[in-house]
């Protein structure tokens, strides 16, 4: 049995009920899904029908933004931790969501690999674990909360030391992984309206789990990039190489943390 935390009942601001492990995480991904919309900026838009792959599920909150906000949307969600995974489920089968959903995660090869888990931290989860970043991430978000004038942010960066060792308490868990493409095939997919990527340090093996030919099928991809080791930069090139205009944009409560959004949009001279 994993040490994790229980499923917990919370409310959103909107009056959804969903599931999660940390209410104050879960807040923290409706405003940026439901109301920032970050994953709609820059020219991003889905027809109805579109078809979206959601690499990085966690607990579902942006298969739960697609599914009210857009038209009879049809997802694929990948969340490779099983605690996350039953909750995600969870949060699908509570609102009837149009979702296939798997339990691997996405990157250039099928294998299994360790995942280093945080479950009052989700969102940090990653297969490239590494705890003096994700403190240092997760106290920039704090600061700049408070900077921003969030309520009770004052108080809570006294207790910052003992907050940032309790949310960053982990378990290590051994996940599966398949490539992109391979998944593309057994469904038979044509086209794919949205390629949203939140993997934590991994979007450059989800990218490069794509054969050459599956490239064409995606008409939008929007990645969440740390930007180590030129990351960015890296991902902007291999975009740019497969026919897509790139914006790169930086959230004001992300400054510090080097976390940038990638919109990608197939230039006109590229679609077919």
């Amino acid at each position: 049995m994993h040490d994790v935390a229980p499923m917990t009942e919370v409310r959103l601001p909107t009056g959804l009920g969903i599931v999660c492990q940390s209410p104050t995480e879960a807040l923290f991904f409706y405003e940026d899904l439901f109301e920032k919309q970050v994953y709609f900026r820059n020219g991003i838009t889905l027809p109805e029908d579109a078809c979206v792959f959601d690499v990085g599920s966690n607990i579902g909150m942006f298969m739960l933004s697609v599914h009210f906000l857009c038209v009879r949307p049809r997802l694929f969600c990948f969340e490779p931790a099983p605690p996350l995974y039953r909750i995600l489920d969870e949060n699908r089968r509570r609102h009837g969501v149009d979702a296939t959903l798997h339990n691997f995660g996405i990157s250039d090869e099928e294998t299994t690999a360790s995942f280093t888990f945080y479950p009052q931290s989700s969102g940090m989860s990653s297969f490239h674990g590494d705890l003096d970043e994700e403190r240092q991430v997760l106290r920039s978000l704090m600061e700049n909360q408070r900077d921003h004038g969030m309520p009770g942010m004052e108080a809570v960066m006294k207790h910052a030391d003992d907050l940032l060792e309790a949310r960053l308490q982990s378990t290590a868990l051994t996940c599966q992984l398949r490539r992109l493409s391979d998944v593309i095939a057994e469904h038979g997919i044509s086209t794919i309206d949205l390629l949203k990527i939140d993997v934590q340090k991994c979007e450059m093996e989800v990218l490069h789990g794509l054969s050459e030919e599956d490239w064409p099928k995606i008409k939008q991809i929007v990645v969440e990039v740390h930007d180590t080791e030129g990351r960015v930069e890296a991902m902007n090139a291999l975009l740019h190489e497969h026919g897509y205009r790139v914006l790169a944009e930086q959230d004001t409560l992300y400054v510090g943390t080097g976390i940038y959004n990638l919109y990608a949009l197939r230039a006109l001279s590229s679609s077919a």
